[in-house]
């Protein structure tokens, strides 16, 4: 039998710390009432029991308005500004937003991703401004979302992730936001020199691709790959109030 191209072919035990958790914001989202899904079209299995779709409107109450216009304060409306002062222009004056977000259960199946990007793909289809994946801090106009994960109909779990890095007089540090889409801790590993910046990836690329398939973090289990003098080792650290993860974090030693 044919392998399903959404297994989590490493999957072992939950992770005690975390399921997977989704959290887009669609903005413009004025013809929701049309949305149409298709299980051939859009290439889906079910509309998932734990995906939340909640309709947001400026209009309707200052709650509502407050909690459109944080999406774009501050860190994230520098993000969109630098981006596109267009599409930040469009944003700031649409009124109605969707957020599709749901925690799911730990499992040896992307499945619940694979349903969602659909759903959202549905959602774009009737002509939205623009999407805010929340976890990686990320916007993206319609075309591009569609492109980037709705198009390869194969996970492409390095795409929902994102590594950031922070340069200082002497070193580096590196760290992920988006591991939580796969109920895993994100990565971090501080004090890198420049010199070893593109090995520290090389290792935190490897880890986003098994965690994705279900391994788990091993703090007992030393990591060494080519270029390492010598082996190191990672400890769980953090917790959901994190500001530089909302998640916990898999924090690997100097290398």
């Amino acid at each position: 039998m044919e392998r399903d191209i959404w297994e989590r072919v490493y999957f072992k035990e939950s992770y005690e710390k975390g399921q997977p958790f989704l959290f887009y914001v669609l903005f413009g989202t004025n013809n929701v009432s049309e949305v149409e899904v298709s299980k051939e079209k859009h290439n889906i299995d079910e509309m998932p029991d734990e995906l939340d779709i909640v309709n947001y409107n400026k209009l309707k109450n200052e709650d509502e308005k407050n909690y459109i216009e944080r999406l774009y304060d501050e860190n994230l409306g520098t993000l969109l500004k630098e981006k596109s002062k267009i599409l930040y222009e469009k944003v700031i004056n649409c009124n109605n937003i969707t957020v599709v977000k749901g925690e799911f259960d730990d499992t040896n199946s992307l499945n619940y991703l694979k349903n969602t990007i659909g759903i959202i793909q549905a959602i774009i289809e009737t002509n939205i401004i623009a999407i805010l994946d929340l976890q990686i801090m990320e916007w993206l106009e319609p075309e591009e979302w569609s492109k980037k994960y709705f198009e390869p109909k194969a996970p492409i779990s390095h795409d929902h992730v994102k590594i950031f890095w922070s340069e200082n007089k002497n070193d580096i540090w590196l760290h992920t936001r988006g591991m939580r889409k796969f109920g895993r801790p994100d990565l971090s590993i501080r004090k890198i020199t420049s010199e070893k910046k593109e090995l520290g990836i090389e290792i935190i690329n490897r880890f986003i691709q098994a965690y994705a398939y279900g391994f788990l973090p091993d703090e007992t289990k030393e990591i060494k790959t080519k270029g390492m003098d010598e082996g190191v080792y990672g400890k769980i650290l953090g917790n959901y109030d994190d500001l530089d993860f909302n998640n916990y974090y898999f924090e690997i030693d100097n290398l």
